[in-house]
């Protein structure tokens, strides 16, 4: 089966405020280029500085252990120690790279993410939320024996039918499944029995970070560095549905093309319902952002 995704176009903000989508049921993610693929930041640093592909999980453990050695130098906060998630949600937050990447649940901040630091043709992504939270504990269920979690004892699924308690069961999983990896992965190892899974986690730090807050924010996790984002996420639908189901898969993603023409008028009217730098970055450093956004608006009153 090959990996599609349902395609739709904006044009205006009428476009944008009318689409023909149930919001609620999609995380978004807007960038700067159509063209780009979905790409953590690990995976972009890796590739820019040609790094071995079989070294990726060995470098990463690295960075995590020099972040959570040096951290009480800078952070009034650290996390436990053992909540790897959230250890790098604060990497992502100061810039590290790291294997997460940001979605929002709301279409009108992704929009504006999508637009404000570009002037070419946009893009939105959307995954619907609701099959990324079922796949994620389905996929993570069949693996917790075999990767030998012995020192976690998960309970039974059954009680994972909430929202809540089903982040928890990722983040729990996310977790175990990391150090384990970080501890048995052998530098240039190719993995030859499958230790590494392919697929994807929506996982959340268990400490709420401002900046995430304010940006209705979440996480997707791919389990294998190694591969692209994309894979990990063309894995995930080969886990859950049959051939016979591609209609299904085309509606758990879709690609908004923003069309550059339509940039001005859609940051004026997501500045008209408060979608601006200053709501979604805290303190100064929001106020800092949102100065070119003012001069945008100002240029063009004079």
């Amino acid at each position: 089966m090959e990996w599609d995704f349902t395609s739709k176009t904006i044009e205006s903000w009428s476009d944008l405020d009318n689409l023909d989508i149930d919001q609620e049921l999609y995380l978004f993610r807007g960038q700067s280029k159509y063209c780009w693929d979905l790409e953590t930041t690990i995976e972009r640093a890796f590739h820019r500085n040609s790094v071995d592909r079989t070294f990726y999980i060995n470098h990463e453990h690295w960075m995590l252990y020099e972040f959570k050695r040096r951290a009480h130098l800078y952070l009034s906060y650290e996390p436990d120690q053992d909540d790897l998630i959230s250890w790098f949600a604060q990497m992502q937050h100061f810039g590290a790279p790291t294997r997460l990447l940001d979605f929002t649940h709301s279409l009108y901040i992704a929009s504006y993410f999508a637009l404000i630091n570009g002037n070419d043709n946009a893009a939105i992504w959307g995954i619907r939320e609701p099959w990324i939270r079922n796949s994620s504990i389905k996929y993570a269920s069949k693996f917790q024996d075999k990767l030998n979690f012995s020192e976690l004892d998960f309970e039974d699924l059954s009680s994972y039918g909430l929202r809540d308690d089903q982040i928890r069961y990722s983040n729990n999983f996310g977790n175990s499944y990391i150090k384990q990896i970080h501890k048995d992965h052998k530098p240039g190892q190719v993995d030859t029995d499958g230790s590494c899974l392919n697929g994807l986690l929506m996982v959340e730090p268990n400490k709420q970070i401002e900046r995430l807050a304010k940006q209705q924010g979440v996480f997707l996790m791919p389990l294998d560095i190694r591969k692209t984002f994309q894979e990990n996420l063309v894995n995930q639908f080969l886990n859950t549905y049959s051939a016979e189901s591609n209609k299904r898969v085309k509606n758990v993603v879709i690609k908004i093309l923003i069309k550059k023409e339509a940039r001005d008028e859609i940051l004026e009217k997501l500045k008209e319902i408060n979608i601006t730098a200053e709501l979604l970055f805290p303190g100064i450093e929001g106020f800092a952002k949102s100065l070119e956004h003012l001069v945008m608006v100002r240029s063009r009153e004079t």
